[in-house]
């Protein structure tokens, strides 16, 4: 999206016949649209997405992406997607470690999105509790004044945010009833005994399914 790449756009170059690969949009029984609209708008989706790659390398631009993780194997499986897909280390950043010691480089109130999907126990299922502990920390730390979209497919397991939820998108991955939440993470405040007092009570939560 940064870059304005299409999606599907990277399959192009490994689709056979190349130029002559017919899209499945182009078989179906009511498309009525000419090869040469699809080839038009597949100029145009390569155009957009080397001007998009170009911005978004230019140390100019105010686009910053940054991404951590705890577990290597999960790590590498991103870096390898990500290169794939024509994005270098001048595009994203990544980091290895616990969300407890990481520390993004930019983070801008009000413009900074920041995603996340902590373990909820369908192949990670130790130290699930800690790890949320960990995220809710991370937040009120490093992200006061952003937007926050946790993945989760437990309930319970967003309760350990004490965080209040502003929007919920049901998804669907293969068998499993997913939400993301949308959180607009507070600015940090000086602590002291009234604001502490009226944060607890404003941060309690209901999950609605």
């Amino acid at each position: 999206m940064a870059a304005d790449v299409a999606p599907g756009l990277i399959r192009q170059r490994y689709a056979e016949g190349g130029k002559d690969y017919i899209p499945p949009a182009m078989r179906w029984k009511d498309y009525t649209t000419t090869p040469d609209t699809w080839d038009a708008l597949l100029a145009e989706a390569i155009q957009r997405r080397k001007e998009g790659m170009k911005w978004l390398t230019n140390p100019e631009s105010t686009c910053v992406i940054q991404g951590n993780e705890q577990y290597r194997p999960a790590l590498e499986l991103a870096k390898s997607g990500s290169a794939g897909a024509g994005f270098n280390e001048q595009s994203i950043t990544y980091q290895n470690q616990d969300c407890l010691n990481y520390h993004p480089s930019t983070m801008i109130p009000g413009r900074t999105i920041v995603a996340t999907n902590p373990p909820w126990g369908l192949r990670l299922d130790t130290d699930i509790e800690e790890s949320w502990g960990s995220l809710k920390q991370f937040l009120r730390k490093e992200v006061g004044g952003c937007e926050a979209w946790v993945l989760c497919g437990n309930k319970d397991l967003t309760r350990i945010l004490r965080m209040k939820q502003t929007k919920r998108i049901p998804i669907r991955t293969g068998e499993e009833d997913l939400r993301w939440v949308q959180y607009h993470v507070f600015p940090p405040k000086v602590a002291s005994p009234e604001t502490d007092v009226a944060e607890n009570k404003e941060e309690e939560e209901v999950f609605v399914q």
